[in-house]
């Protein structure tokens, strides 16, 4: 039962560095690092690198 709860989470905690999301919607990496500083892009700041979920990147495509 174990595994099959691992497996769930593992498959739904994908993320992408800002360099990554800016790869995928073929964007400028500076836009992507600006709408994460202003809050149009939701993710996390981990050190000197932002990483997305893959959640929050189609949050972000839906309002877009």
């Amino acid at each position: 039962m174990e595994k099959d709860k691992s497996k769930k989470y593992e498959s739904s905690l994908r993320f992408f560095t800002s360099s990554e999301v800016a790869g995928i919607l073929k964007m400028n990496p500076q836009v992507i690092a600006r709408k994460l500083l202003a809050g149009d892009l939701e993710g996390y700041k981990i050190g000197k690198d932002w990483r997305v979920s893959e959640a929050q990147l189609f949050a972000f495509l839906e309002r877009h």
